[in-house]
């Protein structure tokens, strides 16, 4: 009995700092919020989640939690940077390895607890996920628009600047060359979304034209940045390398979380495209420079 009630009060404050992490988390996310009907959301949730933390905190020989600022700003930065659907969406992810906690925690518990546990859990995958699914922010139904964008940019553009680094081997050229290039790709990109939303009804052509060629401009600006900025030949391409990375790793968290895939896999596909187009481009311009004899 003693090794039982020492059990349940170190899972009960483990259950009970979640709970109230995400009931701050909650409660700062939506006194910043300015959509109403998000707002109301995220007020539910704030009553939802105190209500688990206060069942918890009655097992709890501690009966005060704190929340790292630092956990609270990166969640408003996320909000900040992503938008509330990417930050609730996030926050999901973390609510799914506590409802898979709760089921370890079931699978010892007595029964009266188990039965009390059981409708926590219930409540925690039905109830809130019906509320943070409720947020759903205009840019999400263009999601596909915006990683088109950002894929295709980084793809293209990071072979088209490989080649003509290695062909002309003048960074200013190179950088003026890969702008045009880009521009005029994201132009063309933009057509592109702006045909294809005119057959699905669910997306406005020009709204869908506008993210995808907005996303590929951004990815053509950082791409070309290094090789205005960076005067030497060999570190601009360094400095290029590491923004490529950088892209990659932002896309990758960016779709992983809002297709619900794995963050590795993602980051995997991306590399291995980008690294692919890059290789072939560099072997073509070397193959064309030994054939036509350039310097």
């Amino acid at each position: 009995m003693i090794a039982q009630r020492l059990s349940l009060g170190k899972d009960a404050e483990f259950f009970a700092y979640h709970q109230y992490r995400d009931y701050v988390i909650f409660s700062e996310l939506a006194k910043r919020e300015t959509v109403p009907a998000f707002k109301s959301i995220l007020e539910q949730l704030v009553v939802s989640e105190y209500k688990d933390y206060s069942y918890w905190l009655q097992f709890c020989s501690r009966k005060e939690f704190h929340v790292p600022r630092r956990d609270i700003l990166f969640f408003l930065v996320l909000r900040r940077m992503f938008g509330l659907t990417f930050t609730a969406k996030f926050l999901e992810r973390d609510e799914k390895e506590i409802s898979e906690a709760y089921r370890r925690f079931m699978q010892t518990a007595d029964e009266p607890l188990r039965t009390e546990v059981a409708k926590i859990l219930e409540h925690e995958r039905e109830h809130e996920l019906m509320l943070i699914r409720g947020i759903r922010e205009g840019k999400v139904q263009f999601l596909g628009s915006i990683i088109l964008g950002l894929n295709d940019g980084l793809v293209e553009l990071t072979g088209v600047l490989i080649g003509f680094s290695f062909a002309l081997q003048q960074n200013r050229m190179v950088g003026i060359l890969g702008l045009i290039t880009g521009v005029s790709a994201a132009f063309s990109m933009s057509a592109s979304a702006y045909l294809q939303a005119r057959y699905d009804r669910n997306r406005d052509p020009a709204t869908a034209a506008l993210y995808t060629g907005s996303t590929y401009l951004v990815v053509v600006v950082l791409l070309v940045a290094p090789f205005f900025l960076v005067a030497h030949a060999s570190l601009a391409l360094i400095c290029f390398a590491i923004v490529v990375a950088i892209i990659i790793l932002i896309t990758s968290f960016y779709a992983s979380v809002m297709l619900e895939r794995r963050f590795t896999a993602v980051v995997c596909e991306m590399a291995f495209l980008s690294i692919g187009v890059a290789l072939l481009s560099f072997v073509l311009v070397s193959a064309l420079k030994s054939v036509l004899n350039l310097a």
